[in-house]
């Protein structure tokens, strides 16, 4: 666009300067007229020519804005549905971290009237007593072995969770921040093509201008021949 603001400053302003300064007194042939008017021809359809490459490129970005929107909507179409499963996962997760708070108070509070150890410590064996012991209670011995290792691995799970909570977390930051990005992006585009309308107008303008001026010169060039053969 600065360019063609550029080659509009040039052919414009030359051309006015130059029908300005010509007046209806003003001694111009016809010849001279013919090759003002193929020079401003001339400059006029470089700056077409142009104005169409520039309008080219522009709509190639846009047919790329137009890609990079359709990739942005798939992508947040997904993340939508990431944050509905997530919302699902943490609500799951809540309740059953208030069911297993309170097995852990009922748990603690049976242990302090058994005068058990700490079932958290996993080096420490629950005691049981050989000469009265029963199958039931070595089986008891191996499964609360075993809800010690479960308890472990489900707070390892926990943590992987809450690590992928927070990549979700941070992939809507980045999709919110693109959103902005690409807006700004449509607004540079929306001032791109107005400036270029306005060039059009201007040329238009111009044109039309020119095209007066040379019937102008016309008239006055045909009213001196005729003067002259008079």
């Amino acid at each position: 666009m600065k360019y063609l603001l550029e080659k509009e400053g040039s052919v414009g302003s030359a051309c006015s300067q130059l029908l300005a300064n010509m007046t209806a007194d003003t001694e111009i042939s016809f010849a001279d007229l013919s090759a003002i008017t193929q020079k401003m021809t001339l400059d006029l359809a470089t700056d077409e020519r142009a104005f169409l490459n520039c309008l080219l490129e522009l709509n190639a970005y846009d047919r790329q804005l137009w890609e990079n929107m359709q990739r942005i909507s798939d992508v947040d179409s997904k993340l939508v549905a990431l944050e509905e499963k997530q919302s699902k996962m943490v609500y799951n997760m809540g309740c059953i971290n208030e069911e297993q708070k309170a097995l852990d108070s009922a748990v603690t509070e049976l242990e302090k009237a058994l005068g058990l150890p700490d079932w958290t410590d996993q080096n420490h064996d629950l005691p049981v007593d050989a000469f009265s012991a029963t199958p039931s209670d070595s089986k008891r011995q191996q499964l609360m072995q075993m809800l010690i290792s479960v308890d472990s691995q489900i707070k390892e799970a926990d943590c992987d969770l809450q690590e992928i909570i927070d990549q979700v977390s941070a992939l809507h930051k980045s999709k919110t921040a693109m959103s902005n990005s690409n807006k700004a992006t449509e607004d540079q585009v929306a001032q791109i093509l107005k400036n270029q309308m306005e060039t059009l107008i201007y040329i238009d303008k111009k044109a039309g201008e020119l095209d007066a001026k040379v019937d102008e010169f016309k008239d006055v060039l045909d009213g001196r021949n005729s003067t002259a053969y008079s």
